[in-house]
């Protein structure tokens, strides 16, 4: 397949994904948590670049990155139901979760979906990106949506919670990594 073809496909995911959690919020009353969530309203936005840069910076076979995809997509599924439980539990609103029904709304599903597809990216951009400029662009890109997970874990949750800051950190800490297994 073209190159520039998958990228272009690649860079529709977080236009669908946000049109799709936008659509299901607006509809189901949840639209203000949507709005106020930075990292799914705005930082997931860095993906479109970022999804763009990976088909032009990494080098990975159809079935490793099937593999990667599977993996992620189960991690996805099982931190989002175990975050959405905790949230039911202590009757947290959002925009992910369906207090009425104890499970995830339609927009979690999304997001959820969402996310391990964009893990699987990044995972296979940690162990299969070369060195080059766009190889850089990405890993940087990547940084600047895990700082921006700093500010939103605050504005969420009122301060920076320490799961948020352990997935932050390490997720900054890889990309450093790859960059140093360039030099």
């Amino acid at each position: 397949m073209n190159l520039l073809i998958l990228a272009g496909i690649l860079a529709l995911a977080p236009i669908l994904n946000f049109i799709l959690v936008y659509e299901f919020s607006k509809k189901y009353g949840t639209l203000k948590h949507f709005q106020n969530h930075l990292a799914c309203y705005y930082l997931d936005w860095l993906f479109l670049p970022f999804n763009i840069l990976w088909v032009l910076s990494v080098n990975i076979l159809l079935g490793d990155f099937l593999s990667i995809l599977v993996l992620s997509m189960l991690g996805s599924l099982a931190i989002h139901y175990f975050w959405i439980t905790k949230s039911i539990r202590s009757g947290q609103e959002g925009h992910l979760l369906d207090l009425e029904k104890e499970t995830f709304s339609p927009a979690g599903i999304v997001h959820t979906l969402f996310t391990g597809f964009v893990v699987s990216l990044f995972i296979s951009y940690l162990i299969f990106a070369f060195e080059s400029i766009l190889g850089y662009l990405a890993g940087l890109i990547m940084i600047a949506f895990f700082i921006g997970g700093f500010v939103s874990s605050k504005r969420i949750h009122g301060k920076i919670i320490f799961s948020d800051t352990i997935f932050l950190v390490l997720g900054i800490l890889a990309i450093l990594i790859r960059f140093l297994l360039w030099i």
